[in-house]
């Protein structure tokens, strides 16, 4: 039996890598934090997106900040591009724009903590009870069905991700 003498204010498991991919080194930069979004510009990508639901044709923009990290892998001194904001521009939504905000607020938080790819596979599995949304296409061409808007749109922002090289098909990052 362990005894805690004082209280505890954080921990790390030693076994454990920070951040997802990351090679159990501190330097490492997919699992490097980033304390707040750095001043001045950003490169960023902004796409249209379509989706389907039982009301018809929705159609959504989606923007995804970028910003280059360096750190230190297997001895080697590395620059990776990673996502460090979300956002879903105010006025396209008839939801409440409040729950919108918060989610790409808490997704953006994930991404400067290195686990924004976590993040995204977690969103994948929200459900609605307004039946399947379908958003995208298989590698076959076929239309894609999502449990939600959410998932959709989460799946929207993998694909982003996706071919800025930052994420692998299954929707983790790239080593």
């Amino acid at each position: 039996m362990h005894r805690i003498d004082q209280p505890i204010i954080a921990f790390r498991r030693s076994d454990t890598p920070q951040g997802e991919g990351a090679s159990g080194s501190d330097d490492h930069p997919l699992g490097k934090r980033i304390p707040s979004r750095p001043e001045g510009e950003l490169e960023s990508v902004t796409e249209k997106v379509r989706y389907w639901t039982q009301d018809g044709p929705q159609t959504v923009y989606l923007v995804v900040s970028f910003v280059a990290v360096s750190g230190t892998v297997s001895g080697e001194r590395v620059t990776i591009e990673r996502p460090i904001e979300f956002f879903l521009p105010t006025g396209q939504h008839s939801e409440s724009y409040q729950w919108i905000s918060a989610t790409m607020r808490s997704l953006s938080l994930a991404a400067r903590g290195g686990y924004a790819a976590r993040a995204l596979r977690d969103l994948r599995k929200v459900t609605w009870d307004r039946g399947p949304v379908r958003c995208g296409e298989n590698e076959y061409g076929k239309p894609l069905y999502h449990p939600s808007e959410v998932a959709a749109i989460a799946h929207a922002l993998q694909r982003i991700l996706q071919r800025r090289g930052f994420l692998d098909p299954d929707g983790h990052p790239r080593p």
